[in-house]
């Protein structure tokens, strides 16, 4: 009987999880506007899952919270324009987190270590791309010469580490930016540090994480591994803070890492990536006019808005600007039922990423994501599993108990 429903419903959830990073850069063009091929997949594979997984169901208290945030939404967005496109966007996206699904104990651990690998290939992918470049080789990257119909527009899918060399930063071919791939890199460690174990590999990810050049990755990880060191048995921490210090000291000393530690002082130009990212989405939503600032200016103004300065919408100011106070806290009382309810260190770095780092709130690349990877995390007993200092394959054992 757990053969037959392995085989019934995580195919599907491998297909995705596999799909969330292989093809995060198709998408299908709709006259003007562009689907990624990711949000299609999801809503198929999460229809074979619900009827074929037979513990699943739906949570009451996401579905109160969902509907009564549409409510208010379309009562606001009475005289106002709006992108319809964007609302209904908004409600393909997250109808799905309305469902819950359980997972038996050995496809999880299975589920997550397929996961593991698929960051594991393109993290081998990112590294030759930057050194190929070193030796002298153009930068490698087929997608690049695919149709814009066929990929996603609105993203540099790369560019030159700074504005006098040659080198390309590393994107592992199938993510949208280095950005991105730092941050999944940037996962990936916080799983192996939290679960498994496996120094090789995460000396591997924080190889490819130098050569994506990208600081939302880094910060993804300071903010995640900083609690989990402290759990950790003396000689693993050590360990880790060593082959850590290693890394960064060799990259530090060469001349991109100097370029990379340059950008720490980029807060301070309100046209630099950093502001364009953190402060600049906040300081248009707060500034806005109070009628605006409660209730929002209308799904989709974010983007057909010219402002002063350039501004790269993360969830929150996204979510405070287009619809407005009021509706906006009770989507993030929506988003904190979804990442913290049994959260652990992992689904906390998801949220991090999710709400600060990523694309925003209409990013199916990460959202979909979330929506498959979170059930596989959320109810192992990290506090225990910590405290352990074994091999990888104790580690499954022990995980296998817990879940």
């Amino acid at each position: 009987m757990k053969a037959l429903e392995f085989n019934n419903y995580t195919w599907p959830v491998t297909f995705l999880l596999f799909s969330s990073i292989f093809l995060q850069r198709i998408a299908i063009t709709v006259g003007s506007n562009q689907i990624p091929l990711i949000l299609v997949l999801t809503l198929l594979s999460l229809l074979i899952i619900l009827l074929s997984n037979r513990e699943s169901g739906i949570f009451v208290v996401r579905i109160t919270l969902f509907f009564s945030f549409l409510l208010l939404t379309t009562l606001f967005m009475l005289n106002k324009e709006y992108s319809a496109f964007s609302y209904f966007y908004l409600i393909a996206l997250y109808v799905p987190f309305l469902f819950y699904f359980n997972f038996l104990n050995e496809i999880k651990i299975n589920l997550i270590q397929r996961f593991l690998t698929f960051i594991l290939i393109t993290s081998f992918i990112g590294i030759f791309q930057f050194v190929f470049q070193l030796i002298g080789g153009s930068f490698i990257d087929p997608l690049a010469y695919l149709s814009s119909s066929y990929t996603q527009q609105g993203y540099l899918s790369t560019y030159q580490i700074s504005y006098d060399s040659n080198i390309m930063k590393s994107n592992g071919i199938f993510y949208l930016e280095p950005s991105l791939f730092s941050q999944f890199l940037a996962i990936g460690i916080v799983i192996e540090i939290s679960l498994f174990k496996r120094w090789w590999r995460i000396i591997i990810y924080l190889l490819a994480l130098m050569v994506t050049f990208s600081g939302t990755g880094i910060l993804l990880l300071v903010a995640a591994t900083i609690p989990i060191l402290f759990k950790l048995k003396l000689k693993n921490m050590l360990l880790f803070l060593i082959l850590g210090a290693i890394i960064f000291g060799l990259f530090a000393s060469s001349e991109f890492g100097q370029y990379t530690l340059s950008r720490t002082q980029e807060y301070k130009s309100p046209n630099s990536s950093f502001s364009t990212r953190f402060i600049n989405p906040y300081k248009v939503s707060i500034d806005s006019e109070p009628k605006d600032l409660l209730f929002g200016h209308g799904p989709g103004q974010a983007d057909r808005t010219e402002f002063i300065y350039p501004v790269n919408f993360s969830v929150l100011p996204k979510l405070l600007y287009e619809y407005g106070l009021i509706p906006s806290i009770l989507f993030v009382l929506f988003l904190g039922h979804i990442f913290l309810y049994r959260g652990n260190v992992i689904s906390y770095s998801l949220l991090i990423m999710y709400l600060f780092l990523s694309g925003g709130l209409l990013q199916p690349q990460t959202v979909c994501l979330m929506l498959f990877l979170l059930p596989l995390v959320l109810k192992i007993d990290f506090d225990f599993n910590l405290k352990q200092v074994t091999s990888p394959k104790k580690n499954l054992k022990k995980i296998r108990q817990m879940v």
